[in-house]
């Protein structure tokens, strides 16, 4: 009895809350619909609009972004992408609780970060789906590396360690299972995941994700010639950064040896000149390094023996 009152709670809780995404999508996108003149050839655009309380999150998500490209290039005068998501967020601030939504209103580092997170956790349950716990779990420590990965988002170096990671499991497969197996369930994934996320402004780098081993002119395809220069840019202009950290860390060793040095004759210098004897030994005792003083004071303290034991005799 009591866990049939149970579920029936939940499933009123489900329905409720399934009410009220609809709702929410419905208002924006009368909102979104409003925005476009009459007098504009977009027909299609706005019949896809009117269908959103019926789809998937997902789908939903994308027809945003269909919106999103139509009014930031025909009514720029009005609307950039920023503008609008500010004028969203603050009309609609229900949306912000929407997990796929939330992206819009982040850092670009955390986007491509999160878009990279969710890609491999796709590209992860697919190859789990597949092959199940093979290769000793290897798959499900991934999966935990990437949660670990996830936790530092904010962090631009947190998207190098993904496509590390990324390269690291497609090799994993393809050594197991053959490298066109791996090829397909990436792919498959890489297809799936564009058809949600394609028109994003992060997306594009999802490209350097993809292994050298099958990126080709399809994948190419779906992004405009100025987006792969763009990326490109950015990775070479990336590589050159790292260029001129090595160079200065390079530099900064050579300064550091450099001081080390001076330092060393510097203090052989006050050793040598010392009043006082001093001698420097190792871990075993044996003497590494002693001033004139002490040689000194030693060869006085032979000389005092060979008197005394003359004396003696």
């Amino acid at each position: 009895m009591l866990k049939n009152l149970l579920k029936t709670k939940h499933k009123k809780a489900v329905r409720h809350n399934s009410d009220a995404r609809s709702h929410l999508y419905k208002v924006l996108f009368e909102y979104l619909i409003s925005c476009i003149p009459a007098s504009a050839s977009a027909t299609q655009l706005v019949q896809l609009g009117h269908k959103v309380p019926e789809k998937k999150k997902e789908e939903v998500f994308n027809t945003y972004l269909l919106f999103e490209k139509y009014l930031t290039a025909f009514q720029s005068e009005q609307f950039t992408r920023a503008s609008l998501r500010e004028n969203i967020r603050q009309r609609f601030p229900g949306i912000l609780q929407e997990p796929i939504f939330n992206i819009l209103f982040v850092s670009e580092t955390e986007q491509k970060n999160i878009l990279a997170t969710e890609f491999l956790r796709s590209f992860f349950r697919a190859v789990g789906d597949k092959f199940g716990r093979a290769g000793e779990g290897y798959i499900d420590k991934k999966v935990k590396e990437l949660a670990v990965l996830q936790e530092r988002i904010k962090e631009v170096e947190i998207f190098r360690k993904l496509q590390f990671l990324s390269f690291e499991v497609f090799k994993f497969v393809g050594s197991n299972y053959g490298e066109p197996l791996a090829g397909k369930i990436f792919e498959k994934t890489y297809e799936t995941f564009s058809g949600s996320y394609k028109e994003l402004e992060s997306f594009p780098y999802m490209l350097t994700l993809i292994p050298k081993e099958i990126v080709d002119r399809e994948h190419l395809g779906i992004f405009t010639q100025a987006q792969i220069e763009q990326v490109f840019l950015e990775k070479l202009a990336e590589s050159e950064q790292l260029n001129i950290a090595l160079d200065q860390k390079i530099k900064e060793n050579e300064q550091t040896q450099k001081l080390l040095r001076k330092n060393e004759v510097m203090l052989s210098s006050v050793i040598s000149s010392a009043l006082d004897a001093i001698v420097i030994t190792n871990q075993e005792g044996s003497i590494i390094q002693r001033n004139n003083a002490y040689s000194n004071t030693a060869k006085r303290r032979d000389r005092a023996s060979m008197l005394y034991f003359s004396s003696i005799l």
